[in-house]
């Protein structure tokens, strides 16, 4: 296995791990970093490029329109959207909306299971 996707199994399990332990209902980036530095003892510059490296990857690869995905987290997926009449949120003037692309986050199922387990 290539180091750099074994760097990202274990940062996916430090995360999981993380939010058993804090309870918490978010994850920043740099915290991310400084867990990885801690749990996987990298400097922490080593650690912030990993992350850079990670979610540079994937970002290049949505980019593409390809489908990213991490078992046992979910996969990121990019929908086409068609244009439509909105409305300025402000002004209340209707506007025409374009065409977009945007990415789309759809969790795994042991995440899922994770997430929603009693413990």
């Amino acid at each position: 296995m290539e180091p750099l996707l074994l760097d990202l199994f274990k940062a996916v399990f430090i995360i999981h791990d993380y939010f058993d332990n804090h309870r918490r209902r978010y994850m920043n980036k740099s915290e991310l970093i400084d867990e990885l530095s801690t749990r996987m003892a990298l400097h922490p510059k080593k650690a912030e490029a990993l992350v850079n490296s990670i979610l540079n990857s994937m970002t290049d690869s949505m980019k593409g329109k390809q489908r990213v995905e991490i078992r046992g987290f979910g996969s990121f997926i990019m929908k086409n959207y068609k244009p439509y009449i909105g409305r300025n949120p402000k002004s209340g003037e209707k506007i025409q909306v374009n065409t977009k692309t945007l990415p789309f986050f759809k969790t795994g199922k042991d995440m899922k299971d994770r997430v929603n387990s009693k413990n």
